[in-house]
């Protein structure tokens, strides 16, 4: 469902910018991530408690290679929408230790365009329970002024699901995001 309004809507609050936390590696490696290329927007990711933090790249795309994607016309990003559901994935493998698929994204808000070609910083706070995890999502500047922000995100874990036939859970060490 796409909600459009007339009336200006408040600024969302800025995001408390956040750095360490466990590194996690092997990211697009088909086993937690399998996404091509243009959809390989997340650089480094980490993961605190319950918060994955991580630095992204918004891929300066022509619009044949952007396709149904194309978003020089408006706030809104496919790609970096992807992105949310992504991070979510890697919650998912670092906490369970197993591989999931998206089941649920109850809003998804633009607040203004993330530059083409530009760095862009994502910020997933999420519950975890045996079934899967549950999170909110903002993709925002160095400032924390966000682009975006994806509430009620969810996906679903399921032991006997293997990418590569490789359950294999993420490598996580020391970082800084």
């Amino acid at each position: 469902t796409v909600v459009l309004s007339a009336s200006k809507l408040a600024p969302p609050a800025n995001v408390r910018v956040r750095s360490g936390g466990a590194k996690v590696s092997k990211l697009y490696d088909g086993v937690t991530l399998f996404h091509g290329t243009h959809l390989r927007h997340i650089q480094e990711a980490a993961i605190d408690g319950d918060v994955l933090t991580a630095s992204c790249l918004n891929l300066s795309l022509d619009t044949a290679a952007a396709g149904q994607f194309e978003s020089s016309r408006s706030a809104i990003n496919g790609f970096a929408a992807d992105v949310m559901m992504q991070a979510m994935l890697v919650v998912a493998r670092a906490k369970h230790g197993a591989a999931s698929l998206p089941s649920k994204l109850g809003s998804l808000a633009w607040v203004r365009a993330i530059p083409p070609g530009g760095q862009y910083l994502l910020t997933l706070e999420t519950t975890t329970t045996p079934s899967g995890c549950a999170g909110t999502c903002t993709l925002h500047d160095s400032d924390g002024v966000p682009y975006a922000i994806g509430e009620e995100l969810v996906v679903t874990v399921n032991k006997d699901l293997a990418f590569n036939s490789a359950p294999v859970p993420l490598q996580i060490g020391r970082a800084h995001v």
